[in-house]
C-alpha cells in the first residue's frame, strides 16, 4: 500500500511539472511576435516543372506570391496578402495563351 501511494505521488509531481512547463511554453508562444521570410523555386528541364514562391510575415500581416507554369503553356501568378482588417486577399493572373495539343491518331485497327 505504501509503495502504491509513493508511485502516485511521483506521478502527480511529474504531471504538475509538465503542466507548468506546457503553460510557460504556450504563454510565451501566444505573446510571441511571429515573423519569417522564405522563398524557393524549381526549374526542372526534364519534367518541365517550373514554379516559385515567396512569403513574408510580420506579426499578423502576411504577404506572398507564387508562380507556376501550367500544362496548357500559360503561367499563373498569384499575389496574396492577409491581415486582420482585410482578411485573405488574392489576385490571380494568367500570362500567355493556352494551347492544347491535338490527340495523337493511331493508324490501324481499333478495338
Amino acid at each position: 500500500m505504501a509503495q502504491a501511494m509513493f508511485q502516485d505521488t511521483i506521478t502527480m509531481k511529474v504531471d504538475m511539472h509538465l503542466m507548468v512547463v506546457m503553460m510557460i511554453i504556450t504563454s510565451d508562444y501566444y505573446h510571441h511576435h511571429p515573423a519569417y521570410k522564405y522563398e524557393y523555386g524549381v526549374h526542372d528541364q526534364h519534367t518541365k516543372d517550373h514554379k516559385s514562391q515567396w512569403e513574408h510575415r510580420d506579426g499578423d500581416v502576411v504577404k506572398g506570391e507564387y508562380t507556376l507554369d501550367e500544362a496548357d503553356g500559360t503561367k499563373r501568378i498569384v499575389k496574396y496578402s492577409s491581415d486582420k482588417h482585410n482578411g485573405f486577399q488574392a489576385h490571380v493572373e494568367r500570362i500567355g495563351h493556352a494551347h492544347h495539343d491535338a490527340p495523337a491518331h493511331h493508324h490501324g485497327h481499333h478495338y
